[in-house]
């Protein structure tokens, strides 16, 4: 498929930096973040989160940066193998315990288990002071999921996106 082809130029070129990103706008808040890598370095993985992780691994990746939208990130927290919307539902009530561990008004966290969207649930607790602490929550289970599927060899890294396209948090990037 076009990621592991993708992977393959990107190896073939000597990169040792992958930056996977689940699409066109995603990728380019990533290359702001990430300027000196080569565009051959950048790879949209779509919703095929444990197979590009794997790909990226196998290839003798030395470094990946993943990067997505809370929607996405939600989805890869939740240790989806693909984040595709049609494939597997979020986990409101999921989401709604990340709130409570993040130290989200408990009124707040029982609107979450009721969204309808991530961006919805991240408008219903944003204005709470402990919202700051959600995005890295999130981003520590998704590498942690994302480490399940790379294996150990891999440095891993997560640029998680606004849905205006500013960081709301980075894991392992400067």
């Amino acid at each position: 498929g076009a990621v592991a082809e993708a992977l393959d130029v990107a190896r073939a070129l000597g990169l040792g930096h992958a930056g996977l990103s689940t699409g066109r706008r995603s990728e380019k808040a990533l290359r702001r973040v990430l300027p000196h890598l080569p565009e051959q370095a950048f790879v949209q993985i779509a919703d095929f989160f444990a197979f590009s992780l794997a790909a990226a691994a196998a290839r003798g990746f030395p470094a990946v940066t993943l990067c997505a939208y809370p929607g996405k990130l939600v989805k890869m927290a939740m240790g989806l193998p693909n984040t595709h919307a049609h494939l597997t539902d979020t986990d409101f009530s999921a989401l709604a315990g990340w709130c409570a561990e993040a130290g989200i008004a408990d009124a707040a966290c029982a609107k979450v288990a009721t969204a309808n969207t991530v961006r919805h649930a991240f408008e219903l607790t944003r204005d709470d002071p402990a919202f700051a602490a959600l995005p890295g929550l999130l981003a520590a289970n998704a590498l942690a999921h994302a480490r399940s599927f790379a294996g150990p060899g891999p440095a891993l890294s997560l640029l998680a996106l606004d849905v205006d396209d500013r960081p709301l948090h980075r894991s392992g990037l400067p």
